[in-house]
């Protein structure tokens, strides 16, 4: 399955004026921030019944053909543009049923999907927490040459409250979540840096399924965690470390408590973001990893990204340090210094600034962390692999 940066020009969300770069990380932190600011896994989706017109933010998307038309000129299916999000548990998209009385729909400018008329649509048994649940055919491109492939998947219909006010109803729901509807076991994606409004073509990037994920040696391996019916995987995060030392966190800053909702793993978060005393000692180490360096010193914070300091004008990624996640069982995912910062100039003064953001009560590895790794999710054994590979090669 093809998967799709929201940015990229393959999609109907691609914004095709001229925006500055300022403009540009102003939108990626405001989605990050609007994305976390009502999370999913704190929703009673039982009480919410307010009509939304605008949906779920997420930094991927796939084009999916949905449900069975035999009477239909080929293909028989529906494409739709769905997101693609490891932060939710559940498949959805608007039927025709949000019609009946005492439903609402959101707006959407492709047709709401008609249910009644396709051949392979039908009503399963659901969890009391999701209550409408449906079994419907999902087609979707395959990596073998002229092929398609297609899948029976649980779907589920719900009232919307996680608000994405730049989607503008062009894509009508959610897929390759993996909770109590669904039923694949394992996946592999491959994230690739895209700028927005790039118009060079980008390598094709895939989402991988089962027997699909190549075998690669010399991945790291974590535990993924589940906390009843939360819709984000979690990792077992046990500490930072900044140009290869550790960092002085604590390790509970990290842990799922009554007031802290631990540390997950988020594709549609394109920014990582950090518990607010883990963020400060970050910060804080930065700070002092530059002081006293020639041309480094404080600079303003650009377009929401708090930490930023001027830097020389010789000075590049490569002079940056590198940041580390460190997770249990010795695995550590080392971003590299073009993950991790954002480059700048401001009245002719260059600078740069920390690309991961401060939280109030949860810590996310997000898209931009995650560029140029393989991320393979095996659901049953409940493992997370990973390993920095070339993405543009997209084997």
């Amino acid at each position: 399955m093809s998967l799709i940066h929201r940015d990229s020009s393959g999609t109907p969300l691609y914004h095709r004026g001229n925006q500055t770069f300022p403009e540009r990380i102003r939108k990626l932190v405001r989605r990050t921030k609007t994305r976390n600011r009502h999370p999913s896994d704190v929703i009673e989706r039982e009480l919410i019944r307010a009509k939304t017109n605008i949906q779920r933010i997420s930094a991927f998307l796939v084009e999916v053909g949905i449900g069975t038309f035999p009477n239909a000129t080929p293909p028989l299916y529906i494409r739709y543009f769905l997101l693609f999000d490891t932060g939710s548990d559940i498949i959805w998209t608007q039927c025709e049923d949000c019609r009946k009385p005492g439903n609402q729909c959101f707006n959407q400018t492709k047709p709401i999907f008609p249910n009644s008329r396709s051949a392979s649509f039908r009503a399963v048994k659901c969890s009391d927490r999701l209550r409408l649940c449906r079994m419907e055919t999902f087609t979707f491109g395959s990596t073998t040459a002229g092929r398609q492939e297609s899948v029976r998947e649980a779907s589920s219909l719900v009232d919307i409250d996680e608000l994405d006010s730049g989607n503008d109803g062009v894509v009508v729901g959610t897929v390759v979540a993996d909770g109590p509807a669904t039923t694949t076991n394992q996946r592999s994606f491959l994230v690739l840096h895209t700028e927005e409004g790039e118009r060079r073509p980008r390598p094709e990037l895939h989402l991988r399924f089962g027997f699909d994920i190549p075998q690669r040696r010399g991945l790291r391996a974590t535990a993924l965690l589940r906390y009843g019916d939360l819709s984000h995987y979690y990792l077992n995060l046990q500490g930072m470390s900044l140009g290869g030392r550790r960092l002085m966190i604590p390790k509970n800053y990290f842990v799922r408590n009554g007031t802290v909702r631990g540390s997950a793993i988020d594709s549609g978060s394109e920014l990582s973001m950090f518990i607010g005393p883990a963020f400060v000692i970050l910060k804080s180490s930065i700070l002092n990893y530059f002081s006293g360096r020639p041309g480094f010193g404080p600079a303003p914070s650009m377009r929401g990204l708090e930490v930023c300091l001027t830097r020389p004008a010789s000075v590049g990624f490569g002079q940056l340090p590198r940041i580390g996640f460190m997770f249990d069982e010795g695995a550590v995912l080392e971003v590299t210094p073009e993950n991790s910062y954002v480059l700048g100039e401001t009245s002719g003064f260059k600078h740069f600034c920390l690309g991961m953001l401060r939280s109030r009560d949860i810590t996310i590895l997000g898209a931009l962390q995650q560029i140029n790794q393989r991320i393979v999710y095996d659901t049953r054994a409940m493992r997370l692999y990973f390993g920095a590979e070339i993405c543009q090669l997209n084997a």
